[in-house]
């Protein structure tokens, strides 16, 4: 089989087009070693614009997602400053809700961080702020289970529906982690009583995770 300089200059120059983003098809209708090296430049060519066209969309979509949740953070952060002014002179009934709202705003904007942190857990973190909201701010709660932080996060579970297998173990394990930390420094304190009452809750946890709350498959469910 004989390949002229020619034709070899003319392959490297396509490839050298596709690394500018320009569109090379080296195929042709001929049979030989030469005809299928060519068609398996051209298999290669496709698989590296696929996956550089995946990571521009991924790079797009995460852009998007970091934007929604730097706009939905406005509201948690502007409630923070309120009610932190409000709360040096507000009477001791009302510092409270102002306390328990400022946690529900901060465990709001932990659970958001962790929607792009993994070292953080979502869930967890989105539930104490529903809680909090619940208890003590009926318009921060609105504003809350109307955004897509929530819908993404809670909106199966708040509905019954319960949460993926990939949720709940991320939920476990973060406890877990947490619980043991804080079972270690009390037993190394001697506080018996303390670790009995840490163990019982931490085994409480993990039942109603794995009994209490329904797992649904991953493609009916949001992954956290």
């Amino acid at each position: 089989m004989w390949i002229s300089k020619k034709e070899i200059r003319e392959l490297s120059k396509g490839i050298q087009k596709t690394l500018e983003g320009q569109e090379f098809d080296p195929r042709d209708d001929k049979e030989g070693p030469w005809s299928i090296l060519k068609n398996d430049i051209y298999t290669l060519i496709n698989l590296e614009r696929e996956q550089r066209e995946i990571a521009v969309e991924e790079k797009e979509k995460l852009s998007e997602y970091l934007a929604d949740i730097s706009h939905q953070l406005k509201t948690p952060i502007s409630s923070i400053q309120l009610m932190a002014e409000l709360m040096t002179d507000a009477p001791e009934n009302k510092k409270k809700e102002f306390l328990f709202s400022i946690l529900g705003c901060v465990s709001v904007g932990l659970g958001a961080t962790g929607t792009v942190l993994p070292v953080l857990p979502t869930v967890p973190f989105l539930m104490l702020g529903v809680f909090c909201f619940a208890r003590f701010s009926k318009n921060l709660e609105n504003w809350f289970k109307n955004t897509k932080l929530y819908k993404n996060n809670l909106a199966d579970f708040a509905a019954g529906r319960g949460m993926t297998k990939r949720t709940k173990c991320r939920i476990m394990a973060v406890v877990t982690l947490l619980m043991s930390i804080g079972f270690i420094l009390m037993g190394a304190k001697g506080i018996v009583a303390g670790c009995i009452v840490l163990g019982c809750v931490w085994v409480f946890h993990l039942v109603y995770f794995l009994f209490g709350v329904k797992t649904i498959p991953a493609a009916k469910g949001r992954e956290v």
